[in-house]
């Protein structure tokens, strides 16, 4: 999440970003949801104006590696934009995972 913080020239590329996010998370045993709180809980370090929240409910375990990577990516993205242009918004973050639907993400 360092690279929140510095302008994009200086930022890892997107995928490369997510992607590690990710494989760290794997290998500590919490998969998506894991990386999306540790992906937020950074974001409350370098956005202390900001009110951060992150929802996550059901099983996120079998979903692809792009699939999680693209949901990573969003939330990252949406904490970028807040770091550029709202430092001290209120964001609100759902994720939702069943088994009718897939998943669905809501940022506010």
């Amino acid at each position: 999440m360092t690279s929140l913080m510095k302008p994009s020239a200086e930022a890892h590329p997107p995928d490369r970003a997510g992607a590690v996010g990710i494989q760290q998370s794997k290998r500590a045993g919490r998969h998506l949801p894991g990386a999306l709180k540790q992906c937020v809980d950074d974001g409350r370090i370098h956005l202390p104006g900001a009110s951060l929240s992150l929802t996550v409910k059901g099983d996120f375990a079998e979903l692809s590696d792009a699939l999680n990577l693209i949901l990573y990516r969003l939330v990252q993205e949406a904490l970028t934009n807040v770091s550029t242009f709202a430092r001290e918004a209120r964001v609100e973050i759902f994720l939702i995972r069943t088994p009718a639907d897939g998943a669905r993400m809501r940022l506010s």
